[in-house]
């Protein structure tokens, strides 16, 4: 029986659920030896792992990390087992994407950060792997800008940890650890880029040639560097040319795909999730790829191929997979530098068209699929498109229309859109009028 989903026992009896279980738990902590102590919060981490998001938002208050820091002052909890259960929650967080943990609102984070400082400018005994452990705490944790200073002392710390090339597996996942912080504080700035891009670059590199990453410290180190085309576009043809992440990208993506197949095949659902957790972070990047990137070339279009492979494999329970699937390919068709002619190629258009004949109106895939199509149609009538494509616009008009009659799609976006007519955002009655768009044939 699992641990908790509601859980009733065999006689009928309601038992805890795992959010009670755990608070249960805490409050066991202050009357606890150390080491009783230590063993406590690896049963609490368990819980955590299995959480789904209500259960964990619901452990993960102020008040919690408020006691947590009076625990530590009253010397009733140690440092070190706080951080054992501090690094954990932020881990779960970083990986299920999770937000608004109120770690920022807590007097826990306030002394995180002066123990940070005061650690970092300790000239002699200074506690190095207490400084990472804190520094990997308050980046995963935390939900607001951190100022510079800080900022500057938890990426040097950090990246000393992730330029490690040990392929010992427990110094692996300290790199993973120390990547993957430093990918969730989106906290990159021309600071941060002007002192580590080459060790970023050295990194990525060393991994191509070597393969001593872990999939998800790869993944971490990409979404570091790519978050920094927001401050400096310059990046871009390193990213591109130099990098080479279109490549990259779908060879990780296709690896991850063939994983996910053969898990489902043997039942493996515990390795199944961490997987999909992987494969949808390298969708999410794959996304703002797509949106920010104007260096299209020849080659990146095996990067719509590869995720229109997941798409058509992905399943209705994932349907986080086919959201992110989707909202890719409208990223990809907003950029006026993704040619409509490869998305016409690597079947997104057909794919978004096949989901709007099977969406529900409420349904978040409905809405991507109405933001592609209204973006299409704005594609397909501007006279200002930078580049015309091998196919000639009139014929892409076309192609695009036949598909929109064989699909049925227009009796199904009128009623979609009758139905959202309620809603604040009327850009999506753009669609209503979809015919004026193309041309007579």
């Amino acid at each position: 029986m699992s641990i908790c989903e509601d859980d009733k026992c065999e006689n009928g009896v309601q038992t805890m659920t795992r959010a009670e279980k755990f608070s249960k738990l805490f409050c066991e902590l202050e009357h606890c030896t150390e080491d009783e102590q230590e063993q406590i919060i690896i049963e609490m981490n368990e819980l955590i792992d299995t959480m789904n998001e209500d259960e964990y938002y619901s452990v993960s208050s102020t008040e919690l990390f408020n006691k947590i820091c009076k625990m530590i002052e009253e010397r009733k909890m140690s440092i070190k087992n706080s951080v054992l259960l501090l690094k954990f929650m932020g881990y779960c967080k970083a990986l299920k994407t999770l937000y608004d943990l109120h770690f920022e609102e807590s007097s826990l984070r306030t002394n995180f950060e002066k123990m940070i400082i005061d650690e970092s400018k300790k000239k002699k005994e200074k506690k190095e792997k207490l400084l990472v452990d804190l520094c990997e705490c308050n980046l995963m944790l935390n939900e607001y800008v951190m100022s510079e200073e800080l900022l500057s002392v938890c990426v040097q710390c950090l990246m000393k940890v992730a330029s490690s090339r040990e392929k010992r597996e427990e110094e692996k996942k300290q790199v993973e650890m120390a990547l993957l912080s430093l990918s969730y504080s989106g906290c990159w700035n021309n600071m941060a880029k002007d002192l580590h891009f080459d060790e970023i670059k050295e990194i990525i590199q060393y991994h191509q040639e070597h393969n001593n990453l872990t999939q998800l410290a790869y993944q971490s180190v990409w979404e570091f560097l790519m978050y920094g085309l927001e401050y400096d576009g310059s990046l871009e043809y390193i990213i591109v040319n130099k990098l080479h992440f279109v490549r990259e990208a779908v060879r990780e993506i296709d690896e991850l795909s063939r994983c996910v197949d053969w898990m489902r095949k043997e039942k493996n659902e515990n390795e199944l999730k961490k997987v999909l957790i992987i494969l949808m972070r390298w969708l999410r990047l794959v996304d703002y790829y797509f949106y920010e990137c104007g260096l299209w070339n020849e080659a990146s279009i095996d990067l719509l191929f590869s995720v229109m492979r997941v798409f058509r494999v992905s399943r209705e329970n994932e349907r986080a997979i086919r959201g992110i699937c989707l909202k890719s390919f409208q990223s990809a068709m907003k950029n006026i530098d993704v040619e409509v002619e490869d998305l016409l190629k690597s079947g997104a258009v057909d794919a978004v068209l096949g989901e709007i004949i099977q969406s529900n109106v409420d349904s978040f895939l409905t809405d991507y699929s109405l933001s592609f199509l209204r973006e299409l149609c704005v594609r397909l009538m501007s006279k200002i498109e930078k580049k015309q494509g091998k196919i000639h616009r009139t014929e892409l008009k076309r192609m695009v229309f036949e598909s929109m009659e064989e699909e049925g799609y227009e009796d199904c976006i009128i009623r979609l859109c009758q139905s959202k007519a309620g809603e604040i955002d009327n850009s999506y009655f753009l669609i209503k009028k979809l015919e004026d768009y193309f041309v007579n044939i």
